[in-house]
């Protein structure tokens, strides 16, 4: 029997939103039944979720899952809490400590967090990349208040021409503007004039700090520690490597001990100052009919990954790569990168693309080995789920994820 879903549950983390199909957002969690409910969160997992650590593929067995829907539909939840806890069960047997379930109160405080203080949520435009396009946007927010709608274009930042910057640079550029206010100019498709709108910070939002130190080590090496990924990193590191250089520094060392990641993203554009015109930087592996591994570059590989039965998931490799445009630091120019067991997530995905790419030194010790890909689900009475629905892979087809980086030399 086909599932009967009320509506598509989107994978939030790359910025959907809403319902889809008969009713687009008009679904009211009052006529969802309890049984729904369950059925949905199956099927998310069933189409999903990926068993990425091979101590857990036992937890898998898509037979048993079909056991799974087979027996709740004999025996459907009689109350919402009751659905819940059979969700939490269902769950629980995946083996997969970063897999949960999350009730509506809570989910609901968690998709209004907001990384650029004024309520948006922008991702590159799929029909014009050199754009960026609002997705959505945090309930009574100051973008929404203001007037801002979903489909609008950001044209500039403080009058800052953003055409060519990706979302990130863009998210970057709103959480670094000084003071309470940030200025947006947007279109508006059937408008000729673009709209310029003065945005308040919600109280309480703090920009991030930068994460970066530097040194000019011995008259000629410059020396650069990042502590973690945020918005700032790419933006700084740049900014550092520019300074160094002007300093004399014809060559440079990246410290990332003890740098437990962040933001990917940020890692994925340090990578970039770096590397050579169109080099892969990593790779993402998730599930053929994944839903939760998107907006990468064309698939590269196909592999298969085998769980405790005797089924197969197949999977495959989607490729992260630098733009064409030339790097910040030459090729040519020696890079040392410093690590340790602390060195994790963005921190092991920038190093592996530095190493594996021939284009860095690695010193230290082995990393930490974090690089699982997790993907938040709206249910459609707005409860949510978070799964594992993917990991990252290096250049070199390094498994990141409980193996991590192996140096080139150890530090003494």
């Amino acid at each position: 029997m086909p599932m009967a879903f009320v509506a598509d549950a989107p994978d939030a983390s790359s910025g959907d939103g809403g319902g889809s199909g008969e009713g687009e957002g008009e679904t009211s969690t009052e006529v969802v039944t309890d049984a729904q409910v369950l059925e949905e969160a199956w099927g998310l997992v069933f189409d999903n979720f990926l068993p990425a650590r091979k101590s857990e593929l036992d937890g898998f067995d898509r037979a048993a899952w079909e056991a799974f829907k087979r027996e709740h539909e004999e025996n459907p939840p009689k109350t919402r809490e009751e659905a819940y806890a059979m969700i939490k069960d269902m769950l629980g047997t995946l083996g997969d400590r970063f897999t949960r379930f999350i009730e509506p109160e809570r989910f609901t405080s968690m998709l209004k967090y907001d990384i650029t203080g004024v309520g948006l949520n922008i991702s590159e435009d799929a029909e014009n990349p050199d754009r960026v396009k609002v997705l959505g946007l945090v309930l009574d927010s100051s973008a929404m208040k203001a007037g801002v709608v979903q489909d609008d274009t950001i044209v500039a930042v403080n009058g800052e021409d953003v055409k060519g910057k990706s979302a990130f640079a863009v998210s970057s550029l709103i959480q670094e503007a000084e003071g309470a206010n940030v200025e947006l100019t947007i279109s508006r498709a059937g408008e000729d004039v673009p709209r310029v709108m003065k945005l308040k910070r919600a109280d309480g939002f703090a920009p991030p700090s930068s994460p970066v130190s530097m040194r000019l080590e011995g008259g000629h090496v410059g020396y650069i520690r990042l502590r973690e990924f945020n918005s700032l990193a790419e933006r700084d590191v740049a900014k550092a490597v520019q300074e160094l250089r002007a300093q004399g520094a014809d060559a440079y060392i990246l410290d990332l001990r003890d740098n437990p990641g962040g933001l990917v993203q940020a890692g994925v554009e340090i990578a970039r100052l770096f590397l050579p015109a169109e080099s892969t930087i990593a790779y993402t592996e998730g599930r053929v009919v994944a839903g939760g591994v998107k907006r990468d570059t064309e698939v590269s590989a196909t592999k298969t990954a085998r769980n405790g039965s005797s089924s197969e998931l197949p999977t495959k490799l989607k490729a992260i790569t630098t733009s064409k445009a030339e790097p910040v630091v030459d090729a040519s120019v020696p890079l040392v990168v410093f690590v340790n067991g602390r060195s994790a997530s963005a921190s092991e995905i920038l190093t592996g693309a530095l190493k594996d790419n021939c284009r860095a030194t690695v010193v230290g010790s082995q990393t930490y080995g974090k690089g699982l890909i997790q993907s938040v689900y709206e249910l459609s009475d707005l409860s949510g789920m978070v799964l594992t629905v993917g990991k990252y892979v290096t250049p070199g087809l390094v498994d990141i994820d409980q193996h991590g980086i192996s140096v080139d030399y150890p530090m003494f």
